[in-house]
């Protein structure tokens, strides 16, 4: 928003995320505090994100206005209010858990698939070698199978 709101912004506000330019510094008394918290423009890509925005805006409406709020970007970001709403804000966050622990999750399968694989190869190739011994025939050297006795083969 970069013009001046009304005395009663944000009320009902329960989602979205809005970005107040605050150039006279009294946005905070215009605010319904009731579902939202007021938070300073402090992330780099929350600023990276309005300074995009306000681009497009000029973009597409040839707004004077914006592009002065552009040429002096140094300054007016400093003067934009995050505007976030409390449940809002723990969506977001309750989101970013879950897939926090999901990645971690398939993190953790990663590592242990490589580890299992390896240990049930030796497992594979026991269980080769006693059924080729319990059926008479000696296992072929490194390929884990059974070669018939005195079928002319070696094991080499």
């Amino acid at each position: 928003m970069l013009g001046r709101t009304g005395r009663n912004f944000a009320a009902g506000m329960s989602g979205g995320i809005a970005y107040v330019l605050d150039v006279a510094g009294n946005f905070r008394q215009r605010c319904n505090h009731e579902l939202v918290e007021l938070e300073p423009l402090e992330e780099p890509e929350d600023i990276e994100l309005v300074r995009s925005l306000i681009e497009r805006h000029v973009e597409y409406t040839g707004s004077d206005h914006a592009a002065r709020v552009l040429s002096r970007w140094g300054r007016s970001a400093g003067m934009f209010v995050k505007v976030m709403p409390r449940d809002y804000k723990r969506a977001l966050a309750a989101d970013a858990r879950r897939r926090a622990d999901e990645a971690a999750a398939l993190e953790a399968v990663a590592l242990v698939v490589p580890v299992a694989a390896k240990a049930k190869q030796p497992r594979r190739v026991a269980a080769k070698k006693a059924v080729a011994a319990a059926a008479g025939v000696a296992p072929r050297r490194g390929s884990g199978q059974a070669v018939p006795s005195g079928s002319g083969q070696t094991n080499g």
